[in-house]
């Protein structure tokens, strides 16, 4: 479903990251008392403007996907590193 959504509006850590893997217009809502891995991804990616309290707070604008994919690939190879460390391979 996230795959061929034009638009996502979700609650869900997993239902952020599937948006983001798949590039897709989104937003999460989070409640008042916050939701630390939603919020800790956002900002690493530098996307927290993703993360709003209100539907009026919904907006069009464009995700720059170009920088987030930087900072995915980084971290994507520093855990490639870890494990191979790890594992002893």
């Amino acid at each position: 479903m996230f795959k061929n959504a034009e638009f996502v509006l979700t609650t869900s850590f997993h239902g952020v990251c599937f948006s983001i893997l798949f590039q897709k217009k989104f937003f999460s809502f989070i409640r008042k008392t916050g939701e630390a891995r939603i919020t800790n991804i956002l900002n690493m990616l530098n996307i927290e403007d993703r993360i709003i309290t209100d539907i009026s707070e919904i907006s069009y604008d464009e995700i720059l996907y170009n920088t987030a994919n930087v900072i995915i690939e980084a971290e994507r190879k520093k855990a490639q590193e870890y494990l191979i460390r790890a594992l002893g391979i």
